[in-house]
């Protein structure tokens, strides 16, 4: 009985012995928000789409015209445009599945494109209202500022963040490169 408790326990030693369990190698080149060939991925499907949702607000200051000043007559059968147009990017934006810590960031480019289709709405609304005579449009109109304020602020945080995932991700793709 000895012997083989004897034998067992050198044989349990030698296993220890040599090879070491392979270890998972670090992900070294994750970024903060998900590995970088996910985050490449989200990337390369959102940005022409954030672009599209910003060309399409974009167009509405041209409808402002020479006279600089935009009103309800100018501005609102240009936003019932846009509107169609942001409710077809946010169709699109819903079937983009982000990496799960950049769903925050997802979370605000939908808040954006969302802030500015009530936006356009309550333009479009005191346009009708101001047709009527009816002395509510300015309140209309004030909100519709105030939502595209809002909308400008999310659109900020939103440019500084994407410079932010863009700088996590450029020291990730860099040994990818360097390998090609």
């Amino acid at each position: 009985m000895k012997r083989v408790s004897l034998l067992l326990v050198l044989s349990l030693a030698m296993a220890g012995c040599g090879k070491k369990p392979e270890e998972k190698p670090q992900a070294a080149t994750a970024t903060p928000y998900g590995s970088p060939q996910e985050v490449a991925a989200y990337l390369q499907a959102i940005d022409p789409l954030a672009q599209q949702i910003n060309t399409i607000h974009q167009e509405l200051y041209q409808m402002v015209g020479t006279s600089g000043k935009a009103t309800g007559a100018n501005l609102a059968p240009a936003m019932e445009q846009g509107r169609l147009k942001l409710q077809q990017a946010l169709a699109q934006l819903e079937k983009i599945s982000p990496p799960p810590l950049l769903v925050p960031f997802h979370d605000k480019i939908k808040k954006l494109v969302l802030l500015r289709l009530d936006a356009y709405r309550l333009t479009i609304e005191g346009w009708k209202l101001e047709q009527e005579k009816s002395p509510q449009f300015e309140a209309q109109y004030t909100h519709s500022e105030e939502k595209l304020g809002e909308a400008q602020q999310v659109g900020a945080q939103l440019s500084e963040e994407r410079q932010r995932i863009q700088q996590a991700l450029a020291p990730a793709q860099a040994p990818q490169a360097a390998s090609r």
